[in-house]
C-alpha cells in the first residue's frame, strides 16, 4: 500500500496538514498536492493545462509558505487546480515545478473545503531521522 500524501491534525478553527518524504521535493510535491486535495477531490480533476510556478524565499519553511501560497493564489485567482506536481529544482531557497491540471468545474469537480491562506502559525519544515517533515496551517 502507498504512503499517504498528508495526514490531517487538528487545530481550532483552522486546518492543518503534516507531511513526511524521503527527499525536500517529494516533500513540496506532497504537500503542493494536499493543498489542491483539501479544496477539490483529485480524482476527476484531469491534465489539460501544464504550467510551470517559480518561487524564491529566505529558508525552507518560508518557501514552503510561499509555495503553497502561490499555488492557492492560482486556484483563489482563476480556479487551477494541479492533478499532478513536478518539482524540477528545488534548493532551500527557490523551487521550481510543472503543475499539470484544469480550471474547477463544479459539474464535475466535488469541492471539499474553502481555504483561505496559508498562515505562519506552527510553520515547520525539518529533516530528522533520515526523513524530511513538514507542518502546515491553513486558515479555513
Amino acid at each position: 500500500m502507498a504512503e499517504p500524501l498528508f495526514r490531517e491534525i487538528e487545530h481550532t478553527a483552522d486546518l492543518g496538514i503534516e507531511v513526511e518524504a524521503d527527499t525536500p521535493q517529494e516533500l513540496f510535491r506532497r504537500a503542493g498536492l494536499a493543498l489542491f486535495a483539501l479544496m477539490v477531490s483529485l480524482e476527476r480533476v484531469e491534465t489539460r493545462e501544464e504550467r510551470e510556478q517559480v518561487v524564491q524565499a529566505d529558508g525552507w519553511e518560508e518557501l514552503l509558505h510561499d509555495w503553497l501560497s502561490s499555488l492557492l493564489h492560482q486556484f483563489l485567482q482563476d480556479g487551477f487546480i494541479a492533478a499532478s506536481v513536478t518539482i524540477a529544482e528545488l534548493d532551500a531557497t527557490r523551487v521550481r515545478a510543472r503543475l499539470a491540471g484544469e480550471k474547477l468545474d463544479y459539474d464535475r469537480h466535488a469541492f471539499e473545503t474553502e481555504i483561505k491562506a496559508v498562515t505562519y502559525h506552527q510553520l515547520m519544515v525539518k529533516q530528522e531521522d533520515g526523513r524530511w517533515r513538514a507542518r502546515v496551517i491553513f486558515d479555513v
